[in-house]
């Protein structure tokens, strides 16, 4: 008995079905939009209007405030523009080697990147990596790298440029969320790092 089906529109079917079960195959997120967290424009001084939000304890004045902390401590010491508050005089120092994990959080569509400020303890070679867990609808957790600061420019307190964060996970839309953790790691066998006010941006967008 022929085959009805021509090869062509076969072809086409076998495709079609492809890509549904690629789609249906992609980890569902949380459909409910993140809380909403008090904002600033506090990187304006740098040409950056947006508006970010501080992650929880990333000021790190009274102490680590639910931040993971290996092979370092919370010094005496602020960026010097003070952007989160004028009475602020600490930040988070890791030595080399040293690593820096986030509470857990709401990451959403509308957080595509975050910034921090960094300063390098001593003249020697290194930087800082970082990356973001998070868990995918099965509860199962998942690493992803982001990137990577030479600390030839951090020789003296300084933001970092906008790096990526949402745009780098599976959240296409807005309403699209999952459980997130920062981590930031000062690379082994080289220098130090002081770290101070870790914000998210933006949470509104105009």
């Amino acid at each position: 008995m022929h085959n009805l089906v021509p090869t062509r529109t076969r072809r086409l079917l076998l495709a079609a079905s492809t890509a549904v079960a690629a789609v249906l195959a992609v980890p569902a997120l949380a459909s409910a939009a993140c809380p909403a967290t008090p904002t600033a424009k506090v990187f304006s001084k740098w040409g950056d209007t947006n508006d970010y939000s501080l992650l929880s304890g990333a000021s790190f004045e009274s102490g680590t405030g639910g931040w993971t902390v290996s092979n370092g401590s919370v010094v005496s010491g602020n960026e010097p523009w003070k952007v989160g508050g004028a009475g602020h005089a600490k930040s988070l120092s890791l030595k080399a080697g040293g690593k820096a994990t986030s509470p857990w959080f709401c990451l959403g569509y509308e957080h595509p990147t975050f910034r921090f400020f960094a300063k390098r303890s001593s003249t020697s070679w290194g930087g800082l990596s970082y990356s973001v867990r998070w868990l995918d609808q099965f509860g199962n957790t998942v690493l992803t790298p982001l990137g990577y600061q030479d600390g030839n420019n951090y020789g003296t307190w300084n933001p970092t440029p906008q790096l990526p964060l949402a745009t780098s996970l599976p959240l296409w839309q807005a309403g699209q969320t999952l459980k997130a953790q920062l981590i930031i790691e000062a690379q082994p066998n080289g220098t130090g790092f002081q770290l101070d006010d870790v914000y998210i941006d933006p949470y509104v967008r105009g």
